[in-house]
């Protein structure tokens, strides 16, 4: 998917960067996208929050924008760990990202069956795991597919654990004056399954279900 405004960061990419989250992704594979922590968005060209449209497997990701919950963006709905390929797409394409794509598009791709079985293998696993000083988080990914014929089927499940992002700030304390990081608790489950069956004339059937949860206390 390489054209001038759109690049690709593909799976066998963000594993040889060590690539665990969307601040990673542009710092060591795509220059000029940043992801802002205030809003929980990603900035491209200058341009953040609704103006760039973010969608997974071609769905669309609502823009979340609760002032009263402090609850903003919508990334944190997302498993990075379970992507396997990201399209940055640089600037204003209503005719084929839609509307609020003013500063760009981000698409991401799950994980799919095929992805893990090559020629003629029955079964693919895959298990990963990583460390995160920042917020001292474990994340734990495993995924399981396999091949009956024409059906091709993955099962993927994720689990990340970790605290609050650290400071520099000494100030404790309560209000506008501390400086300390709030302590917190993150406890983060996701679970991914794919089904495909492949019919004669080269068309294919897909069914996903997914459930995601992400708790901060």
């Amino acid at each position: 998917v390489e054209s001038p405004t759109t690049t690709r960061t593909d799976r066998t990419t963000l594993e040889e960067r060590i690539i665990r989250n969307f601040e990673d992704l542009g710092r060591r594979a795509e220059p000029g996208v940043h992801f802002n922590r205030a809003t929980q968005s990603i900035n491209i060209r200058g341009l953040d929050r609704d103006r760039v449209q973010t969608a997974v497997d071609g769905i669309r990701i609502p823009w979340l924008n609760d002032a009263v919950r402090g609850v903003s963006g919508g990334l944190d709905s997302i498993d990075f760990q379970s992507l396997s390929a990201i399209d940055i797409v640089r600037g204003a394409h209503s005719s084929r990202s839609g509307s609020g794509a003013l500063g760009g598009s981000v698409r991401l791709y799950t994980l799919n069956p095929e992805d893990l079985l090559h020629g003629d293998a029955r079964f693919g696993s895959l298990l990963k795991a990583d460390h995160d000083s920042a917020d001292r988080s474990n994340g734990l990914n495993a995924a399981l597919a396999g091949r009956f014929n024409d059906t091709f089927w993955l099962i993927q499940a994720g689990l990340r654990k970790g605290h609050e992002l650290e400071t520099q700030g000494h100030t404790g304390g309560y209000g506008r004056l501390r400086t300390r990081a709030l302590p917190a608790d993150n406890d983060q489950h996701a679970l991914l399954f794919k089904l495909h069956q492949y019919l004669e004339g080269g068309h294919r059937l897909g069914l996903t279900a997914e459930h995601f949860r992400r708790e901060k206390e």
